[in-house]
């Protein structure tokens, strides 16, 4: 299975505690890549290729997966006999680095059925953001606190967002963050959102 920077993003969606949860781990089942911390799901399909190993479902921790390095030209090469993972990466010249990465997987844990946690229905609003402005706004908030999003009826106004302290008792909670972020894009003509299970393709509007 290759890995490339995009399936290192994902990593960074398990959860990061140390009390044994399963979200610790990134799930690999039905040529999908899943990550999950309690609050966010993040899914992306798997570059799986013949011989890889991966025909079962099989949990990999993420804090091994976060030592793998793929280069924006060589994605990583990840394989599985056994409970045994074997990680071979390659750096910018695309020579082989040594010695290659290894470290047990999860075969018989209980990874949560992502499939049935996507809310349904028709999906009437989208917002498009770059990533880099995306970037520069979670940079602009602090770690903690409560972010607030508000959306208008007309899918073409700005996204509006407010940031304060948990609890209203809170110093913070009298000095807010706020702002609006405007859109890079909206269209919901001819759109096209793939589900969760990929079963089918499913147009929307209004």
């Amino acid at each position: 299975m290759k890995i490339d920077k995009y399936d290192m993003a994902l990593a960074n969606a398990a959860a990061t505690d140390k009390g044994g949860s399963v979200l610790t781990q990134i799930c690999i089942k039905d040529g999908k890549l899943v990550a999950a911390d309690g609050f966010m799901l993040v899914c992306r399909k798997a570059d799986i290729e013949e011989g890889d190993g991966f025909a079962e479902q099989v949990l990999v921790p993420v804090k091994q997966v976060k030592n793998i390095k793929p280069t924006a030209k060589y994605p990583a090469k990840m394989t599985i006999k056994g409970k045994k993972i074997t990680a071979t990466y390659y750096n910018k010249l695309g020579v082989r680095i040594d010695p290659e990465l290894q470290f047990k997987a999860g075969i018989n844990d209980t990874f949560p059925d992502v499939a049935q946690l996507f809310p349904k229905g028709k999906k009437y609003y989208q917002y498009a953001l770059g990533i880099g402005l995306l970037r520069k706004f979670l940079s602009c908030l602090p770690k903690d606190g409560i972010l607030r999003l508000g959306f208008m009826e007309s899918s073409f106004s700005p996204m509006e967002f407010c940031v304060s302290g948990k609890v209203p008792k809170d110093y913070d909670c009298k000095r807010p963050i706020y702002g609006m972020i405007m859109p890079m894009f909206v269209n919901w003509e001819g759109d096209e959102w793939q589900r969760a299970n990929e079963e089918e393709t499913v147009k929307e509007g209004k």
